[in-house]
């Protein structure tokens, strides 16, 4: 079985989300250390501050640990939280010592865009009115009245824009991740019966084996083939050929639809299915079921061997639960059964 295919993953919006917090909190945290780390400098140098060349340095090194534990994470909640408070850690220090109200006044807008990318348009207005609020009420004993307001209206301007800007990432995201589960889909489905297709089943055949070890349940796979096709398209056309094939597929889906079962069409006039049972005997009964219900279907096929109608042949393997299968086994032994089948005169399911 050719495992080559590219694969496209399927992503939630919740897994984007997360992939983009994690790019922005490592993008403004290597900012936040380049920042510290030159007041820092400054302070040491220039303004003989050490105290706050300290504060400064401590921060950088928390930035710089946020930066390579967001880095390596998989998962921006825990770390998003973390890096929040860490910015309102330096926005309350720097409002206690920091003589350079300008400095401060940029952190205290700096963190108004976190909020709104930790916690999405609806709980960030509501987070960053708050914070503004009560951040600029502490600023108000630096300043005069006319000093609060305006400081107060630069606020909640910068949140009304990142308010906007949060709502166009959302409209983008939801665009973009509906677009990749078109994509992942058409990747796996047959177009033209609708079943999965042998990229999925190459995808998915070794998982459901481990889950049916797991789980401690019979898997059977089956191969069907289409009897006397080739004859089939000789007489009708391959136009009539896609529409038995269709017919056929969409007969395999309705039987296959319970959770866990999994139809395929592998290839041509060939086609497949994984099923899941908790005993041996009631699997032969329901797949030789199917080989009967294509044969009522009563697609007409006057080069047929078998009554004058579209049939199939069918090779089925049921994997027991201390069997150790592989999946490469599992298709080989399915694929003899089906051998079996049509050399044993066609339309008929042998069973393994």
């Amino acid at each position: 079985m050719n495992n080559s295919a590219t694969e496209i993953t399927a992503i939630s919006p919740e897994q984007h989300r997360d992939q983009l917090q994690r790019r922005l909190i490592f993008n403004i945290a290597v900012a936040a250390v380049l920042i510290t780390g030159f007041y820092s400098v400054y302070d040491a140098l220039f303004n003989r501050l050490p105290f706050m060349a300290l504060l400064n340095g401590c921060s950088a090194i928390l930035f710089v640990v946020i930066a390579i534990v967001v880095h390596k994470a998989h998962s921006s909640r825990i770390i998003g939280r973390f890096f929040l408070l860490a910015l309102l850690w330096v926005e309350l220090y720097l409002l206690t010592f920091n003589p350079h109200e300008e400095y401060s006044f940029v952190w205290l807008a700096g963190v108004i865009p976190v909020i709104f990318i930790l916690k999405g348009h609806r709980k960030g207005l509501y987070l960053s009115f708050l914070y503004a609020t009560i951040f600029s009420t502490l600023y108000l004993q630096k300043m005069d009245v006319n000093g609060f307001a305006n400081l107060l209206c630069s606020l909640y301007a910068i949140i009304a824009i990142s308010y906007y800007y949060e709502i166009g990432w959302s409209k983008t995201e939801q665009r973009l991740v509906s677009t990749l589960d078109d994509l992942r889909q058409k990747s796996i489905v047959d177009e033209l019966t609708d079943l999965y297709n042998r990229r999925y089943f190459n995808e998915i055949l070794a998982r459901e084996i481990q889950k049916s070890k797991r789980d401690a349940e019979l898997l059977a796979f089956f191969m069907l083939d289409v009897d006397n096709f080739k004859e089939y398209n000789d007489e009708y056309g391959h136009h009539k050929g896609d529409q038995a094939l269709s017919q056929i597929g969409h007969l395999l889906k309705e039987y296959l639809r319970r959770a866990g079962d999994y139809p395929f069409r592998l290839g041509g006039e060939e086609f497949g299915g994984v099923i899941h049972a908790n005993r041996a005997e009631e699997v032969f009964p329901f797949v030789d079921a199917f080989r009967q219900a294509v044969e009522n279907l009563n697609i007409e096929h006057v080069k047929s061997h078998n009554g004058k109608v579209l049939t199939v042949s069918i090779g089925l393997k049921i994997a027991r639960k201390d069997e150790g299968i592989t999946e490469e086994e599992l298709y080989q032994m399915s694929d003899e059964l089906l051998y079996k089948a049509k050399s044993s005169g066609r339309n008929r399911t042998c069973a393994g």
